[in-house]
């Protein structure tokens, strides 16, 4: 039980997965479902959504205290940890690299954030 985070293509192919990365589900909900937690598809993620948060993580890793105000935790029901640790920097370390795979694909695959909690 907990937090879980997908992002898809349209056929439903699996493009990344995270667990318990609230700060990110966060972010997700915020930017690309319009604040509305409800477990559904996203709107499609576009290459500047991409880009957007590939900075924001490049900026926590460099500065890690930043978290607090660009990567801010949020809280549910079994979503995790609150504390901006090493476990959250070692999310923030696969995010960009993840997020950075998806630039190559993103223009032709239509990419979807889902959670599951």
């Amino acid at each position: 039980m907990g937090l879980d985070m997908y992002i898809h293509d349209q056929y439903g192919n699996e493009v990344a997965y995270w667990r318990k990365f609230n700060a990110l589900h966060g972010w997700f909900v915020k930017n690309l479902q319009d604040g509305v937690d409800n477990c559904e598809n996203s709107r499609r993620i576009t290459r500047e959504d991409l880009e957007q948060i590939i900075y924001i993580l490049k900026a926590v890793k460099q500065a890690p205290l930043s978290a607090q105000v660009l990567l801010p935790a949020t809280s549910g029901f079994f979503f995790g940890s609150d504390e901006y640790d090493k476990w959250f920097m070692q999310d923030v370390h696969e995010s960009i690299e993840k997020f950075e795979k998806m630039l190559d694909v993103v223009d032709e695959d239509h990419l979807y954030y889902r959670s599951s909690w």
